[in-house]
């Protein structure tokens, strides 16, 4: 009796430091994304998405954007812009985007709650920064080429959950684009 307790034992013993090796090994399901060190929480992007459900209610059409994908991708567009301007010595602050936010959008409305809502702010810092970018490029403040080059130079790390980072589209994929900035765009691990 006393051999087969001590084998069932060491099965499951066995079997803890298996199913622990092999979870770290897998995606931390707490990460969505890390662009050059700074983190995306899946506990962030819910509490974001959450809120513009109800946000978008109470504009007829704009559901849509509660998901996850609208949330990580201008999230990451925000940290890769931040990280862009630092590269070309530029200084976008957040009056920056208020200025853009009424010029672009007014100061109520969609745009201006998900602005002063915490939980959506960092999101709406990216489609602001992103038309902070085409403005910049549009008015010749700085060299399309340089800029884009910045912009892909930090390193973007997706949860394969939410497929990839494609630079050229600036946009999530549900594939992994092979070679160029795509590279470093790789689903990634992180060890528990």
């Amino acid at each position: 009796m006393s051999m087969s307790w001590k084998k069932a034992l060491a099965g499951l013993a066995a079997a803890v430091v298996m199913c622990t090796g092999l979870a770290g090994c897998s995606p931390s399901p707490g990460t969505v994304a890390i662009v050059s060190g700074e983190t995306i929480t899946q506990g962030h992007v819910n509490s974001a998405v959450d809120t513009l459900r109800i946000i978008t209610a109470r504009t007829q059409g704009s559901e849509s954007l509660a998901t996850p994908q609208f949330v990580i991708r201008y999230e990451i567009f925000h940290l890769l812009f931040e990280q862009a301007n630092a590269k070309l010595g530029l200084s976008i602050t957040d009056d920056d985007r208020v200025t853009m936010l009424e010029q672009q959008y007014g100061t109520t409305g969609l745009a201006a709650d998900l602005w002063n809502d915490p939980e959506t702010v960092e999101a709406m810092k990216g489609i602001l920064d992103f038309d902070i970018a085409n403005s910049l490029i549009s008015y010749g403040a700085v060299n399309t080429q340089e800029f884009l080059d910045a912009l892909a130079a930090p390193s973007v790390k997706i949860n394969p959950r939410y497929g990839g980072w494609d630079f050229n589209e600036m946009n999530l994929t549900s594939s992994t684009v092979l070679g160029g900035p795509m590279a470093d765009a790789t689903p990634f691990t992180v060890p528990l």
